[in-house]
């Protein structure tokens, strides 16, 4: 009673198997032959099916094998996997998953202070972007080709592109108080004392009290990274 009895040489989840947690009976050998496993097929996340006789023993000396490399598992399918999830994420997920952005208020000067503050990110190891309304420039120092014309649609567009480590815009116009913010929190924010313009007229400059209006706007948005 209360005893597991296998009655099939090889057990499965799909016809009435259970699972059991291994990780801390394992062998090491076990664990990097399913890392390469993954690494060969240069997956990230991978289900790497390992049959043996015993798993705390080497795989090369009870002839186990590899059986299976699943590109896309059913993670969080068990109760153990579920339990897995939460460390996974943490390792995962870089600052909590968010892209640090940063909003620097102007024209040319803005455009200036945010190329400096990209070539330090470029410095710190991150892929970093910087975009107004008319331009985009990667960590490459390269123009991205975006089709959209507003500065809502370029972050939004560069919020869902894997390269994009940090990002740094420039806005000179009110648009984000026609359009909304485009992102939801802001890392940092900037301002300088050039005059800007207006979305719909760019010839024509901002009046203070809409200019005002624009700084309140962004400033709900700022949050620190270490209190999020």
């Amino acid at each position: 009673k209360g005893q597991l009895v296998p009655l099939r040489a090889i057990e499965s989840t799909q016809w009435g198997g259970i699972d059991e947690d291994v990780s801390t009976t394992i062998h090491s050998d076990n664990i990097e032959l399913a890392i390469r496993a993954a690494q060969l097929f240069g997956l990230y996340v991978a289900g790497v099916d390992i049959i043996s006789a015993d798993i705390s023993i080497p795989w090369h000396k009870n002839g186990a094998i590899v059986n299976e490399v699943n590109f896309s598992p059913l993670f969080g399918g068990g109760e153990i996997s579920k339990s897995a999830i939460p460390k996974f994420l943490d390792k995962y997920m870089v600052q909590d998953g968010r892209i640090p952005v940063t909003v620097v208020l102007g024209r040319q000067e803005a455009m200036e202070i945010a190329l400096k503050m990209q070539k330090k990110e470029i410095s710190d190891g991150l892929r970093s972007f910087v975009s107004n309304d008319a331009k985009t420039l990667s960590w490459e120092n390269k123009e991205v080709p975006i089709h959209f014309k507003t500065l809502h649609e370029r972050t939004r567009s560069l919020l869902l592109d894997t390269r994009v480590d940090s990002l740094i815009l420039v806005v000179s116009s009110d648009e984000f108080l026609h359009y909304g913010s485009p992102v939801d929190r802001i890392a940092q924010f900037i301002t300088t004392s050039e005059t800007l313009c207006l979305h719909t007229e760019k010839e024509t400059v901002m009046a203070e009290a809409v200019r005002e209006k624009l700084i309140l706007f962004l400033k709900q948005y700022l949050y620190s990274p270490q209190n999020a």
